[in-house]
């Protein structure tokens, strides 16, 4: 239930994965459920990193039979999750999955959807250079632009901008920054996030120049999570030779209610904007003339009504 552990570390229960929950930054918390009467126990297992606001479902087995119980198991992994300050879940499930329904039941809810993309060996000889460049931190404010044009609201309620570290690459057409692209690198496999803005004129060559600098992929099976809102990456995709692996549902669990607060202004904010005092009198050629008013005749002034 860990599209970026599946593909760059393999089985939930494997070498590569226990040594990477073995990371001080990184909580893994683990329940289980003893049904009794011959049934098998009901294991679940969640992971929170120590500066993420959202935790992540690694994997629930044996799903299949005890899918009565998923709705508890998942009741215990949020109130750990709860515990350590997160405010939500997330899992990937495939759409013929058993625990889809399951997860529906207890509290989670669809956010987006992914499709997983497999590149073959690629001829990158004559791929053309690009103008990927490293991430820094002037791209910061660039790259928030990016997400918040391109991302549903419901996507970034779930993965909130820099959830997990901005570290990437960025692609500038012309001048300007039109894509971000973010890596997982694991034993297993390499796994690719991209977010191009649609106004990128050529994607595949684009995705080429890109590829073209995983001269250390040693023969690891390189991967592209496309989400729905990317779809026309796909057509790029299939240009490059790309095979659809695996499609995703996205849940999300969140374990706070949203409110609207409305932001005051200070109160300092009224006094900041007043004009500053006058100090003594003005001098002589700048001090306003009075006013010559013309009253009809026989009309009452001030000081023949007092006389």
């Amino acid at each position: 239930m860990d599209s970026v552990l599946a593909l760059t570390r393999g089985r939930p229960l494997g070498f590569w994965v226990v040594l990477r929950h073995l990371r001080l930054e990184e909580n893994a918390f683990t329940a289980v459920l003893q049904p009794g009467e011959g049934h098998p126990n009901l294991i679940g297992q969640a992971s929170l990193r120590n500066d993420n606001t959202f935790g992540q479902v690694t994997f629930v087995l044996p799903a299949a039979s005890q899918m009565t119980l998923v709705a508890r198991l998942m009741d215990e992994l949020a109130r750990q999750v709860g515990q350590q300050g997160g405010l939500g879940l997330l899992a990937a499930v495939e759409d013929e999955s058993p625990l889809f329904e399951g997860l529906r039941q207890s509290g989670f809810a669809v956010y987006a959807r992914q499709r997983v993309w497999r590149l073959g060996n690629l001829p990158l000889n004559d791929a053309p250079a690009g103008e990927w460049l490293p991430l820094t931190a002037l791209d910061e404010f660039a790259i928030r632009s990016l997400y918040q044009a391109l991302t549903p609201p419901l996507v970034q309620r779930a993965e909130p901008f820099g959830a997990h570290g901005l570290a990437g690459m960025v692609y500038q057409q012309g001048g300007e920054l039109l894509g971000f692209m973010e890596a997982h690198f694991g034993p297993r496999g390499i796994l690719l996030y991209p977010l191009f803005h649609p106004e990128v004129r050529q994607p595949a060559a684009a995705l080429r120049s890109y590829l073209r600098g995983l001269h250390f992929s040693l023969g690891r099976p390189v991967y592209v999570a496309v989400r729905s809102y990317q779809a026309w990456l796909e057509d790029a995709l299939r240009d490059l030779g790309g095979e659809a692996v695996v499609q995703h549902a996205l849940l999300v669990r969140h374990l706070t209610l949203a409110q609207r607060a409305p932001v005051l202004a200070p109160a300092t904010a009224s006094r900041d904007n007043r004009q500053p005092a006058l100090m003594g009198p003005l001098p002589e050629e700048t001090r306003p003339l009075p006013a010559r008013v013309v009253l009809p005749e026989g009309a009452i002034t001030h000081e023949s009504y007092y006389n």
